[in-house]
């Protein structure tokens, strides 16, 4: 999202999208690919991955096109949305690589059933975030399923390459739905079709000289 909206001068709003869009196809190549080990758990898949789609059809049906442009203003300095979507997914980047570094006592139990009113909400919650920041959530869904599902890293990031996919992909549906970004000149299909535009007149007028 941050190259996007920087690199490419996109607006928040579609670049969250487009994030969406190259996190979940990247991310069910690899599930795809690394279901050959066979160790996906579906069933955790299922549990955290569900209420996490919840959440993301939450944030981009409703609450991401609620928030407004400018938040606040004073003199020079102007508060946009863009700008605390960015700050809140650095923060939450950090925090869950800090958990990750100073948990010490992880011991992985395969035979544990994982702690399920923990695991949905932290699913829930995941989502809101893929949503609103257009991103996987790996980053929230790797911690809270090594923590309360109690699986060793491997499994875990396999089967968070599932949910991320699917929060990814149900995110985009979403905002597509709402917003044809498409049609944005500001997007990256936009400019690649006033680009061809632009192009087609050119050799119009070479033609017509």
């Amino acid at each position: 999202t941050p190259v996007l909206v920087y690199l490419f001068a996109m607006a928040i709003e579609a670049a969250t999208a487009y994030s969406l869009f190259l996190v979940g196809m990247t991310s069910l190549t690899g599930a795809l690919v690394k279901q050959r080990w066979k160790i996906v758990s579906f069933r955790t898949a299922f549990l955290f991955g569900l209420p996490s789609l919840a959440g993301t059809f939450l944030s981009r049906k409703w609450i991401i096109v609620s928030i407004p442009d400018v938040l606040w203003e004073s003199g020079s300095f102007v508060l946009t949305n863009d700008h605390v979507l960015l700050v809140l997914l650095c923060l939450l980047m950090m925090t869950s690589s800090l958990i990750l570094l100073l948990k010490k006592d992880l011991n992985y139990e395969a035979d544990k059933k994982p702690e399920l009113r923990h695991l949905m909400c932290l699913g829930f919650f995941a989502g809101l975030i893929a949503g609103l920041a257009g991103v996987g959530g790996g980053f929230l869904i790797i911690p809270a399923l090594t923590i309360f599902a109690r699986q060793p890293i491997p499994a875990v990031t396999v089967t968070s390459l599932l949910i991320i996919a699917s929060n990814s992909l149900i995110g985009l549906v979403i905002f597509f739905a709402n917003s044809p970004a498409w049609a944005n000149e500001s997007s990256v299909p936009g400019l690649a079709v006033r680009n061809r535009d632009a192009s087609s007149a050119n050799s119009g007028v070479g033609a017509g000289s």
